[in-house]
Order: C-alpha cells, then sequence, then structure tokens
C-alpha cells in the first residue's frame, strides 16, 4: 500500500474512533477520579493536594454533599485504621488536616445549597467536656446544613450546660453531642440528666454519636437518636423530628 494510502487509512481511523467515543463517559471517568483522588489525599494526609481537588471538584459542578459523604467514609476507615494501630496518631492528624482544608472550599457550597430551602430544623451540636475532638462533629454539622438544618456550632469541650443554654437561646429541635472518647461519654449522659432535673428534657430532641459511643449506650441514656456516623446524623435526626417542628 502507497505511503498516501496508508495515511488516509490511519485519520480515517482516527476519525472512527474519535466519532465512536461517548463524551459523557469520558466526563463521568473524569470525575470519578476527582472523588477518588481527594478520598486518597485525605486518607493519606496531603493537605495541600486535598484542598486543590476539592477546588476543581466545585468548578466541575459535582454533587458536593454527596462528595462529602463519601469523604465521610474515608475519614471513618481512617479512624478505624488508627483504633486498630494500622497508622499512627501523627496519621490520623494529617488525615484530619486535610479533611478541614476541603471542607473549608466546600462549606460555601453547602451554605447555599442550604439558604435555597426551608430549614428542617435547628440543631445545636458540639463535642462534649473533656474532649477536643472535632472532625466528626464538623462532618455531621456540613451534611446536616447541606440538609437543610440551621447548625449552632459550639465546638470542644463542652460542658452540658452550654449544650443547653444555647438550646435554649436559640429555640433548637435537637442537641446532638458528640464524644471520640470512652473517658468523655458520661458527659453525653449527664446533658440528658441536666435536662430531666430542669424540667425541659421533653423540649428537645437528644441524639449522642462519636467513635466510642454504641447504640446500647444510647439506649441506657435515654437518648432520642443515635449517629453511628454522619450520613446517620442527618437521617437520625430527620427520623426523630418526624413531621412536627418549633418552627
Amino acid at each position: 500500500m502507497c505511503p498516501i494510502r496508508q495515511l488516509h487509512c490511519v485519520v480515517a481511523a482516527y476519525s472512527l474512533i474519535v466519532k465512536v467515543t461517548p463524551p459523557k463517559i469520558v466526563g463521568l471517568r473524569m470525575t470519578e477520579d476527582l472523588v477518588e483522588q481527594i478520598k486518597k489525599a485525605v486518607a493519606s494526609g496531603d493537605e495541600d493536594k486535598a484542598r486543590t481537588i476539592a477546588r476543581n471538584i466545585v468548578e466541575t459542578g459535582l454533587d458536593v454533599p454527596q462528595v462529602v459523604d463519601e469523604l465521610s467514609g474515608t475519614m471513618h476507615d481512617v479512624g478505624t485504621k488508627f483504633q486498630q494501630c494500622e497508622i499512627f496518631l501523627s496519621g490520623l492528624m494529617l488525615s484530619d488536616e486535610a479533611m478541614k482544608a476541603s471542607m473549608s472550599v466546600f462549606q460555601p457550597i453547602l451554605t447555599t445549597a442550604k439558604s435555597s430551602r426551608h430549614h428542617r430544623g435547628k440543631v445545636v451540636i458540639g463535642t462534649v467536656q473533656g474532649d477536643i475532638h472535632d472532625i466528626g462533629k464538623n462532618i455531621v454539622s456540613a451534611l446536616l446544613t447541606a440538609g437543610g438544618f440551621e447548625i449552632f456550632d459550639i465546638g470542644v469541650d463542652a460542658p452540658a450546660s452550654r449544650f443547653i443554654e444555647k438550646a435554649k437561646e436559640t429555640n433548637a429541635d435537637i442537641i446532638a453531642a458528640s464524644a471520640l472518647m470512652t473517658t468523655t461519654i458520661a458527659y453525653e449522659e449527664e446533658i440528658i440528666k441536666l435536662l430531666k432535673a430542669l424540667g425541659i428534657r421533653d423540649s428537645f430532641r437528644v441524639i449522642i454519636g462519636g467513635g466510642a459511643v454504641t447504640a446500647q449506650d444510647a439506649e441506657r441514656m435515654g437518648a432520642d437518636g443515635f449517629a453511628e456516623d454522619a450520613p446517620t446524623g442527618v437521617e437520625e435526626a430527620a427520623r426523630v423530628l418526624g413531621p412536627a417542628l418549633k418552627h
């Protein structure tokens, strides 16, 4: 075959390949790659890379709440590895910082999504007294915000009285308390005990969660809900409120 004929065949074959390659599949692969990339960046504790990929995700127009949900699973896996002594505390902290970097990019999108619809309820959320871990709480807060709830975050190392004061101040529907350490679980129960002592237990729904807490703990304390992970926290908030709200 002459060289010119060979060139024509190559061009024709290339044109056929281009025509039959579905653009949507290419785009899907790109977006799936971004989600996997940010999950790997968070898992490996690469803060700068996680922030950069998060920006690309926003620019691409991916479903940010869904991405946050995926990252919640990643952080859950990281926490499990730490508990099983597969990674050191430094690795856990690096993943924590990478997750925070991602959330700093996603938060404005989540807030915009929240403001575009009616609030489903008000939630006071915090980490209990004696516990300064906040990544799990922050993920739950972000997902609740994306889910249409109005959030009042009182931070970490919060005594029971602060939860209740904020709930009364904001006329909240739910008090959500997180405890990562077994030594701080008792402070979640203290919130419920104090509500009863003040005669206002029925004024608020109480959801507890955190790495150290189990469904049995929640039942023993008399909590209204238990969140095993961040996505469950949103489901539990909707469940315990039901159709009736104060607002």
